[in-house]
């Protein structure tokens, strides 16, 4: 998705409604008559970081909670992996899933029945917080950013 909105300091302006902020004294700001442009413009070059995750089985559902917002639409899913430890061989590759539409730093994702069968068939893998981790390829997903 492309997004042009505050990507550079050309499209980067703030514009403010009359009495949208006040002083002490009650004093309103009188609205300026065309939008301010950016002084300084910092463009985001950071890439989202996993913050942390949780997986209900029962509802088949894996959130991710990144130290941004994403874009859902860029979800890869077969570039997460569940593990049963850090590194373990005991791990299964998400083959499918469908995210949440709406963009931000929280994705839901609903896993298929193939990957939950998948899961279960270890028997161990993903039945407590000891034996639930993950590991994100670096395609996963995007930020708003691209």
């Amino acid at each position: 998705a492309a997004h042009t909105i505050a990507t550079s300091a050309a499209n980067t302006f703030l514009t403010l409604a009359l009495a949208a902020i006040s002083d002490m004294h009650s004093n309103y700001y009188a609205s300026a008559a065309s939008p301010l442009a950016v002084r300084h413009f910092y463009q985001d070059i950071s890439a989202p970081a996993l913050h942390n995750f949780s997986l209900d089985m029962s509802a088949g559902v894996l959130a991710l909670t990144f130290t941004e917002s994403v874009d859902p639409q860029t979800l890869n899913a077969t570039a997460i992996q569940l593990l049963l430890a850090p590194g373990s061989a005991t791990s299964v590759r998400l083959t499918a899933g469908a995210a949440n539409q709406s963009a931000g730093p929280i994705v839901r994702i609903q896993l298929s029945t193939s990957d939950l069968n998948s899961i279960k068939a270890f028997g161990t893998l993903c039945t407590s917080l000891s034996t639930t981790y993950i590991a994100l390829g670096a395609s996963t997903i995007a930020d708003m950013n691209g």
